[in-house]
């Protein structure tokens, strides 16, 4: 009976230890709290803290105008011919002097 007695204290053991292992996995330590990226952080994975109240309005400010300028160029782009898939390049000569001069760019 001894025998069985230690494989199962053995065994039990073991569980316990794996247990403790599990819970500890996996949950990596928060990272400090700050107000700028990384510099060796990749554009794409940059990280910046909180924004201060100037910044959100200057935010704002920029998504509003960006789609204001987005809708706008929608708009002209669907008041323009649309050209055939096999367009000539006198064709989308004329389409883009006809897009520049709707857009105002006169080019």
């Amino acid at each position: 009976m001894s025998a069985a007695r230690s494989v199962v204290v053995s065994l039990v053991a073991v569980a316990a230890m794996a247990l403790d292992a599990c819970t500890h996995m996996g949950v990596p330590a928060a990272p400090p709290a700050t107000a700028a990226s990384p510099g060796s952080a990749p554009a794409t994975e940059r990280v910046v803290g909180p924004l201060t109240p100037a910044d959100a309005q200057a935010l704002a400010t920029m998504n509003v105008r960006l789609r204001e300028y987005v809708d706008l160029h929608v708009k002209l782009e669907r008041s323009l011919p649309t050209l055939p898939t096999e367009a000539t390049p006198e064709q989308i000569d004329r389409h883009v002097k006809s897009s520049a001069s709707r857009s105002g760019t006169g080019e």
